[in-house]
């Protein structure tokens, strides 16, 4: 039950400690969520703001862990988005063909998310460019 004497601020700070105390951690749901968060408003905020609007968005990620997921979350969209950059410039650039599907690959196989132990196991999506070019040249030869 809420007090209703405490502000909402207080209260925050009140379950934080009873989190911290239990060892309660908020969900992986709540880090993604908060995670996409940043990366949307990331164009209209600078890093103090954005670290503001996810202690009132999210008050369940603890403060410490907020700068950190602000600079995860950001450094991962800056790299798709020069994956993506690449793959729009290289694409009627014939020498760069296996270079830019192995771009395309790695966006796919980010927008997979994170994967357990057990999925990393599976084959990847990207190959690297010295094998899909002897491969080029198999075909090639094939035909």
């Amino acid at each position: 039950m809420i007090n209703r004497y405490v502000s909402p601020s207080q209260q925050a700070n009140m379950e934080d400690l009873i989190d911290a105390t239990l060892g309660v951690q908020p969900s992986r749901a709540a880090y993604v969520e908060a995670a996409t968060a940043v990366v949307v408003q990331s164009r209209r905020f600078d890093d103090s703001d954005l670290l503001r609007y996810l202690a009132d968005l999210h008050p369940e990620i603890p403060q410490e862990h907020r700068l950190p997921l602000l600079i995860g979350a950001t450094s991962g969209a800056n790299w798709i988005a020069s994956l993506h950059a690449f793959i729009e410039r290289g694409a009627s650039n014939e020498d760069l063909r296996q270079e830019v599907r192995d771009a395309a690959a790695r966006i796919a196989e980010a927008n997979l998310g994170l994967r357990s132990p057990t999925d990393l196991l599976g084959p990847l999506l990207y190959s690297s460019v010295n094998s899909s070019r002897e491969e080029d040249s198999v075909l090639k030869k094939k035909n």
